[in-house]
Formats: C-alpha cells, sequence, structure tokens
C-alpha cells in the first residue's frame, strides 16, 4: 500500500512525504545497504531509482516528459 501526503509538515521546500506498507523486510535490509554501499539515506536512494525509472519510460515516450 503506498500513501502520499500533500506536503510535509516541517519542509520549506517542495517535497511530499511517502508511506511504503507491505514491504518485505529482507527487500528493506537489502536496499538499506545498497543506499549505505553509496553513502546515501535510504530516501535518497529511493528516489535516485525512481528518478531514473521516470526518466527512462519518458525516453521510451511511455510518459509524457516532465518540466
Amino acid at each position: 500500500m503506498l500513501a502520499l501526503m500533500a506536503k510535509s509538515p516541517k519542509s520549506d521546500d517542495d517535497s511530499a512525504v511517502l508511506f511504503v506498507r507491505g514491504m518485505p523486510r529482507d527487500l528493506l535490509a537489502k536496499l538499506k545497504g545498497a543506499a549505505a554501499l553509496q553513502q546515501k539515506t535510504l530516501g535518497e536512494y529511493i528516489q535516485e531509482m525512481c528518478e531514473g525509472h521516470v526518466q527512462e519510460l519518458e525516453r521510451k515516450g511511455l510518459l509524457p516528459k516532465g518540466k
């Protein structure tokens, strides 16, 4: 289950909060390890992966190009 809040309560930028439920613990542990290898937070790591995936879909013409 994914839940997206419109805006982080203590954030001044244009960021949102994303909650992910039902993530298998072993996958979460692997993601945390992968983030640590790149000296990133889990949030930074997942954001980078998502941005790369969206850019790939845009290049393929499957999503309209963003701003």
